[in-house]
């Protein structure tokens, strides 16, 4: 049962990774994949050509550009091995690591919880990455990138909304379209500036960490910040 007033549902939206998480979760897996699905050597090359490209990219294309990029290093991946290396990924890497997480967010997701608010992540991030922190959490609404699947095989494309930047509005607005929310109450968590399409939904958006684009409009808004 979550909290309605007159006014409607209650959401607290959570951006994943350096937000809730305390690395990058997409990071972590694309290394632990790499290594995993190729072995160590052709894995580690792989892994080096990814971060020579990524980086040469930084400064010239967008986050939703670099997002599309990161997905095509999974084409001609079966789903299915891709869903067990990412239960080892998630075993490790969070499961089994006291500082997977950012405990002040963390804290505050449960707080939001007790208080009977919707809980939501919303991540740029897929299945591998935030299944097993959805149902490792008990959460049930979750928005990721959908990368398109094949015959059981990954192609490399993604589909649907891309929750990255207006993104991320984009699908909170779609999921909610046929219910009742209370904006004005609701909260939103997120690192970057790219998150802010997300945080103005809110009345009580929250900037974490310290990007220092977003902490100067979070600063100007008079928003809530935790570092």
């Amino acid at each position: 049962m979550f909290v309605r007033n007159e006014s409607g549902l209650k959401l607290a939206l959570f951006d994943i990774d350096e937000t809730l998480l305390s690395f990058n979760s997409m990071r972590s897996f694309i290394s632990f994949f790499f290594t995993h699905y190729y072995g160590d050597f052709l894995g580690l090359k792989k892994l080096e050509d990814y971060q020579l490209k990524i980086n040469g990219m930084i400064n010239s294309y967008s986050r939703e550009v670099m997002n599309k990029f990161y997905y095509e290093n999974y084409a001609g991946i079966d789903k299915s091995v891709l869903d067990e290396i990412s239960k080892k990924w998630f075993e490790i890497n969070v499961e089994n690591n006291e500082e997977a997480f950012n405990r002040s967010i963390l804290n505050l997701l449960e707080k939001h919880k007790r208080s009977r608010f919707k809980i939501v992540l919303v991540s740029g991030g897929f299945f591998a990455t935030v299944n097993h922190l959805a149902k490792h959490l008990s959460i049930d609404d979750y928005l990721y990138v959908t990368p398109t699947v094949v015959g059981g095989v990954l192609t490399g494309e993604i589909e649907g909304v891309q929750t990255i930047g207006s993104g991320k509005s984009r699908a909170v607005l779609e999921y909610f379209q046929n219910d009742e929310i209370d904006w004005g109450m609701s909260y939103a968590y997120g690192d970057h500036i790219s998150d802010l399409p997300m945080l103005s939904l809110v009345g009580n958006p929250v900037a974490v960490g310290t990007n220092p684009q977003l902490l100067e409009i979070a600063r100007e808004k008079k928003w809530k910040t935790i570092l």
